[in-house]
């Protein structure tokens, strides 16, 4: 056979192969069924804020986007674009977290 045609298989087979892979995992980011309902930490930038009385809505963007609830025992000082390291509880789609360091907590 020649080089070319060897070529052309071998792209063709790569190229089946990744659509085979996008088929069975169409969301390569999404999370782990194991981190479900575990403590999880999560390192990445604020890209959205809401507070209401003593809880605060987080988007949080890192690998993927998360959707964020903290209920603050202190007075936080969060900002759209700062970062921020959040440990909780990973839920479907959201975490409940009861720690948040921001950017000024951070050595």
């Amino acid at each position: 056979m020649k080089d070319s045609t060897l070529i052309r298989i071998a792209l063709g087979i790569s190229f089946l192969g990744l659509i085979a892979l996008a088929l069975i995992n169409p969301d390569p980011v999404s999370l782990n069924t194991n981190q479900l309902n575990r403590e999880v930490k999560l390192t990445g930038r604020v890209a959205r804020v809401g507070e209401y009385e003593k809880t605060i809505f987080l988007k949080l963007e890192h690998v993927v986007t998360t959707d964020i609830t903290v209920f603050k025992a202190r007075d936080l000082d969060v900002r759209v674009g700062d970062e921020v390291v959040v440990t909780g509880v990973m839920e479907e789609g959201k975490m409940i977290a009861y720690r948040i360091k921001t950017s000024q907590d951070l050595p």
